[in-house]
């Protein structure tokens, strides 16, 4: 594939996006961002061209716009209609790029966070095209990277992102709770790492979590129930957390008896 790859954006995604495709051959040809440190310090490491603003005079180049969903229009607007544009968000439909010829989605379903390595083989992408040219592009990349990917389109993605934030971002936040009571506590959290083992295990290999849930607000144990929420007094938001939680797998599994 010959045509010249620009990143938009210097966040976490699009950081490490550009530094993928470096890697496995891709010459990046601009890093377009609003900070000028951040767009100079990536563009520096790929030796790729620094620009404040995507350039409307480009003809036939690939965009890969990685910014935040609500800046995604304006961000697209200095872009030339003639070149391919694609998006890595996991929300925004396809249509918002419907004003480009060849368009797509470039979306890695991953958490990314500044400087922690990246296993690419095991990320995930959702893929979707308008037509046979931008299919060529982003398959092309793929398998140029070895990224495994899947055709979606954009309900199905938003559905797969709105799953991603339950199964990663909110119990991410859970399991940070765990820890921060743990440490305060003067415990191992290391401890606990088998018990979470087995919840991804059990998510790998039962259709169903729901049928696995244990715990006392299964049981109604109120004596266990009432004694934690005394141990939170000094973690309001935790023991809020904790409150909440129990009500609604109260709620969810009274809801399956009736």
């Amino acid at each position: 594939m010959n045509k010249k790859i620009n990143i938009v954006g210097t966040g976490n995604v699009a950081s490490h996006i550009a530094l993928a495709l470096n890697n496995c051959g891709f010459a990046i040809n601009s890093i377009v961002g609003r900070n000028r440190q951040k767009v100079e310090s990536l563009a520096q490491k790929i030796g790729a061209k620094p620009l404040s603003k995507a350039s409307s005079d480009t003809e036939n180049e690939i965009f890969i716009v990685s910014v935040s969903d609500s800046a995604i229009p304006e961000v697209i607007s200095s872009i030339s209609s003639n070149n391919t544009v694609l998006h890595t968000s996991g929300s925004v439909s396809i249509e918002v790029l419907s004003r480009f010829k060849n368009h797509g989605v470039f979306y890695p379903l991953y958490s990314f966070v500044a400087d922690q390595n990246v296993r690419w083989s095991e990320v995930p992408f959702l893929f979707e095209w308008n037509n046979s040219i931008s299919e060529s592009v982003l398959i092309s990349i793929a398998h140029q990277c070895d990224f495994n990917f899947h055709e979606v389109d954009s309900l199905a993605r938003s559905r797969y992102h709105l799953s991603a934030v339950f199964s990663h971002n909110f119990v991410n936040f859970i399991i940070a709770a765990s820890q921060e009571y743990i440490y305060q506590n003067s415990l191992d959290f290391k401890i606990l790492v088998p018990i979470l083992k087995q919840l991804i295990d059990n998510a790998n290999t039962h259709q169903d979590l729901h049928q696995l849930q244990t715990g006392p607000a299964l049981r109604g144990n109120i004596d266990i129930l009432e004694k934690h929420l005394s141990m939170l007094d000094d973690f309001p938001i935790y023991q809020d957390v904790y409150l909440q939680m129990t009500k609604w797998i109260e709620m969810f599994h009274n809801s399956l008896k009736i």
